[in-house]
């Protein structure tokens, strides 16, 4: 009889601080973790393109899926390395900015990525560059 009480305490125990299989409990799901603005420097002349790779992660429990990735212009380019991630991977997107038909000064550029991060479906990410 002690054995089974002590079991249930345990249980219980166990599920108040947020164990068993309970999505309530925890805050589980997959969790999309990216910078928001990349600073890419100075873009100089006579071609004004440049590259970066930006990293992300999966800091959440379930499979991470990068749905979509769109820019706000024909200036951007983004190319998406790893779609899927399991939880506690990264990956990268390869973006890509050309700044020739932009003005002598700082851009802003945004972009953004659908995920299946039930939190943050739609993160908005910012490329800066600066022409000169």
């Amino acid at each position: 009889m002690k054995s089974i009480f002590l079991f249930f305490t345990i249980a219980l125990s166990f599920a108040a601080c947020g164990g068993g299989s309970g999505r309530a409990a925890d805050s589980g799901g997959p969790r999309l973790q990216i910078d928001t603005i990349v600073n890419m420097g100075d873009f100089e002349g006579p071609r004004f393109k440049k590259f970066t790779n930006i990293p992300f992660s999966n800091v959440g429990t379930d499979t991470l899926y990068i749905l979509s990735c769109m820019g706000s212009c024909e200036c951007v380019e983004l190319v998406v390395n790893d779609s899927m991630l399991a939880p506690g991977a990264s990956g990268t997107i390869t973006a890509y900015l050309d700044l020739s038909e932009k003005p002598l000064r700082t851009n802003e550029q945004p972009f953004f990525i659908l995920t299946n991060d039930p939190v943050h479906h739609e993160t908005d990410v910012v490329l800066v560059g600066t022409k000169k």
